[in-house]
């Protein structure tokens, strides 16, 4: 599955927590993919736009790796 639209907003639950919520070719309803913490990580939506699932949250762990190593 490929994303086609994605929204980037903060948790009303939690403010510290961003939530990517994206849409994928073949489905009409938006899906929580994962959050984060902005000021660990940050997420463009075009980034996010064309990839799989599964680069997306490679993408995450990579950057989230990134941030615990530094």
């Amino acid at each position: 599955m490929t994303i086609t639209n994605c929204e980037i907003k903060r948790s009303t639950v939690d403010p510290s927590v961003m939530l990517v919520n994206v849409q994928y070719d073949n489905a009409p309803d938006w899906e929580l993919l994962f959050t984060y913490f902005p000021n660990e990580i940050r997420f463009d939506k075009e980034e996010l736009i064309g990839m799989t699932d599964k680069d997306a949250l490679d993408l995450r762990l990579e950057r989230d790796l990134e941030y615990l190593r530094s």
